[in-house]
């Protein structure tokens, strides 16, 4: 994996080349500042797997950095790890919200940065897979109608869409709030009820568009509300809340973007009426948190919302001219 550590401070960076090194990573870029980064960045014969950037340096911050290489054709997703003293909750929203995958505070202990490094070497090797085959297929398929491949566990993500964060992101953001003590509102799971019907009825780019679809209807109806949502695969969406919402708000957040979706109208390719519905599950708060993991206060959101699914669940009783039971009709 071909790695660039970017930080004006000489010392950090013999540190971190230094660990890398002990890891097994050898090919090891450095920049001291923004400049020079993207300069390696631009470079033709250079691409890198993952990027280490310092937040606090002069002229141009590794925030805005950060930013400036999402727009390099190319880097829309290579992992990009925030290595910094700056750990005021504002820094690392913002740090986020500029498109980093991860974040490490100074002084960053060897162990953490492993396995940060290694989650994102994971990441990327997926990433780049998928790139390869999606590029393989469309080249076999010239001139016909190339589809993506697309299982229905796949988690999806999004480009250019307010609020969205790729599925691992997510959960580094949920887990670096974990670890910094912040408070935070909550995460809630959204089910797409008639999921199942939907995949089997479109084909991978129609899917994806759909689900990009719903993602929009999130997106704007959250828009004024500080949040980040995920695309978790098989019909759920996570919603990150930053503040702590008003009693109710649950129920008031399903209708409205149950609203938007019924305005768009998202029809199948021969025009029927997709009809999407969707239900979501309690705000899982900060109590949660304590010793659980990010997965499983996740896994308690996807949960709650299949029970507020199964409670809603109708079970209606046909009975026989004797008055004897002779079927069962499950109905949502």
């Amino acid at each position: 994996m071909r790695i660039l550590a970017v930080d004006d401070d000489p010392f950090i960076i013999q540190v971190l080349e230094l660990a890398l090194s002990a890891m097994g990573f050898d090919s090891v870029a450095t920049a001291r500042c923004a400049h020079d980064a993207m300069e390696l960045v631009d470079h033709p014969d250079t691409c890198f797997d993952c990027i280490l950037l310092d937040i606090q340096m002069p002229e141009v911050d590794g925030i805005e950095l950060c930013e400036m290489i999402r727009e390099v054709p190319g880097y829309a997703r290579t992992p990009i790890i925030m290595l910094t003293a700056m750990s005021e909750r504002h820094y690392i929203e913002r740090a986020f919200e500029a498109g980093a995958n991860d974040y490490i505070s100074k002084p960053f202990e060897t162990v953490e940065l492993a396995a940060r490094i290694r989650m994102a070497e994971q990441l990327s090797k997926e990433i780049r897979s998928k790139e390869g085959v999606e590029r393989e297929l469309s080249l076999m398929s010239s001139g016909l109608d190339f589809q993506p491949a697309v299982n229905f566990e796949d988690a999806l993500g999004f480009e250019d869409m307010p609020g969205h964060l790729d599925l691992p992101t997510l959960k580094n953001y949920l887990d670096r709030i974990k670890r910094s003590h912040f408070r935070y509102g909550g995460v809630m799971a959204l089910k797409i009820r008639n999921i199942s019907e939907i995949f089997g009825k479109l084909n991978g780019r129609d899917f994806i568009n759909f689900v990009a679809d719903v993602g929009d209807a999130i997106s704007l109806t959250l828009s004024h509300e500080r949040v980040h949502f995920s695309y978790a695969g098989s019909g759920y969406f996570l919603i990150l809340f930053l503040c702590v919402p008003k009693v109710g708000f649950a129920r008031e957040v399903r209708r409205l973007i149950q609203a938007e979706l019924d305005s768009m109208e998202l029809r199948y390719p021969d025009t029927r009426s997709i009809g999407t519905t969707i239900e979501v599950s309690r705000i899982q708060g900060t109590e949660l948190f304590g010793t659980n993991t990010v997965n499983s206060v996740v896994q308690t959101a996807i949960n709650d919302v299949e029970t507020v699914l199964a409670a809603d669940t109708k079970v209606e009783l046909r009975l026989s001219t004797s008055g004897v039971a002779s079927a069962l009709r499950v109905t949502h």
